[in-house]
């Protein structure tokens, strides 16, 4: 399997399991000491699977309807540049949009890069 399916394969299997709110497969999908960095200023905003466990446990039992859409996807040999749109976000099922570089090494997500839109859900429409 060529680097672009894989990466493309880990990061849907990354999105299936956020829009589960399934921790454990959500996590199993990144490397344990993955760096998710804040994309406009390079900022560190969490670190390994310790890092990401607290603040996903946390949306995951408050976001009952929490669901990524893909609304655009590039993929580039290791890169998985997605565009999405994240619904039913805390109890007043905010929507946010965003921009997320994921690089895929070994079959798993070693670093991601988010680039945040946040947006109102009046505005949020299906495409």
């Amino acid at each position: 399997m060529k680097n672009s399916a894989i990466a493309e394969r880990v990061v849907n299997e990354q999105i299936d399991a956020y829009n589960r709110c399934h921790l454990d497969d959500f996590l199993a999908t990144y490397a344990p000491d993955v760096d998710i960095c804040d994309g406009a200023t390079g900022e560190l905003l969490m670190k390994g699977h310790a890092g990401m466990r607290d603040r996903y446990e946390a949306r995951f039992n408050t976001s009952p309807k929490l669901h990524a859409h893909i609304v655009n996807r590039i993929v580039m040999g290791s890169l998985v540049i997605d565009y999405e749109r994240v619904t039913g976000i805390g109890e007043e099922n905010r929507t946010n949009e965003c921009a997320a570089i994921y690089k895929v090494s070994q079959g798993l997500i070693t670093q991601v890069w988010f680039f945040d839109n946040p947006i109102n859900t009046e505005d949020a429409t299906d495409e």
